[in-house]
């Protein structure tokens, strides 16, 4: 895909030029003709994650995409692809079976189904010879390199249930963690025409609402679930938000199924697992599918 024909590259274009040729001098604000522009939050978060060498959400990335270290030092291997991103690749490539109906693609969360919630995932999912191809850490990019370089190739599964885009929110904005699992979501389609996918809203994070960080990420997850709800279409898309599920009647994310504030460890994959079987049952039905397929 050319840049023209990409949203997230034009807006990263158009960010460049308001850089060189409007004089913007600090994320905080630029100067314009002697006036000061604030940008809003989501322009911050833009301007940041460019300066940083950040990849659009919507386009497939397989190499470290930051020029800055965890503790804000240059990147030794920033631009080059990580031969342990390339190894998680093919183990996850290495677990598919000839028989595949039911597909989980996502990030740590979802890779843990096969770790912290393997007692669950035996009693809902065993039954539909399911693969788990989350990977820890990944993002909406990441998981379009893998889908294009064969993670759903050679495989006709009834179900891709698809969680992604936590570990976006520290590097892109709303719309394009929007607009990244909406591409995904595509790709899933253009790959697997005879496929349904079971789109989940991205959970909750962090404890306690009444602290301000937490109450300001839970309103972003809030907005994107809602942009990408509306992708449920009724038939080959299905959208499911559990995140009450998670949350008591205070809005707090309880340390007994999620310990850390954003895994959830085997009571919480219980609780994940409960709220999603009846409605992958309901997808699920195969007899009729596999009818299609052959």
């Amino acid at each position: 895909m050319s840049t023209l024909e990409n949203p997230g590259s034009l807006r990263r274009v158009a960010l460049c030029l308001a850089v060189i040729f409007g004089g913007l001098v600090s994320p905080a604000g630029a100067e314009v003709e002697g006036e000061k522009i604030q940008p809003n939050e989501e322009q911050k978060l833009l301007i940041n994650s460019m300066r940083r060498g950040v990849q659009p959400a919507d386009e497939p990335v397989a190499f470290l995409d930051l020029d800055l270290g965890v503790v804000g030092r240059p990147n030794p291997h920033f631009g080059e692809i990580s031969e342990k991103f390339l190894r998680k690749h093919e183990e996850r490539m290495n677990r598919k079976k000839e028989s595949v109906d039911l597909v989980f693609l996502g990030d740590s969360i979802t890779a843990g189904w096969t770790g912290a919630g393997i007692r669950t995932w035996n009693e809902y999912f065993l039954q539909y010879d399911p693969v788990n191809l989350g990977i820890g850490g990944e993002r909406t990019q990441h998981v379009l390199w893998h889908i294009e370089n064969g993670f759903l190739d050679e495989i006709d599964p009834c179900v891709v249930v698809l969680m992604i885009g936590t570990n976006n929110l520290s590097h892109h904005s709303n719309q394009e963690i929007a607009a990244g699992i909406t591409r995904i979501v595509d790709v899933i389609h253009e790959k697997l025409p005879k496929a349904e996918v079971l789109l989940l809203g991205i959970f909750p994070r962090g404890g306690d609402p009444s602290e301000k960080r937490v109450r300001e990420i839970r309103e972003r997850i809030r907005k994107i679930n809602e942009t990408i709800s509306k992708l449920d279409d009724g038939e080959k898309t299905r959208y499911l938000d559990l995140s009450a599920n998670f949350l008591d009647e205070s809005g707090q994310l309880s340390r007994e199924i999620v310990p850390d504030g954003l895994h959830p460890n085997g009571n919480g994959y219980r609780v994940w697992g409960q709220g999603m079987a009846s409605v992958i049952d309901e997808m699920m039905d195969c007899d009729v599918k596999t009818s299609d397929r052959n």
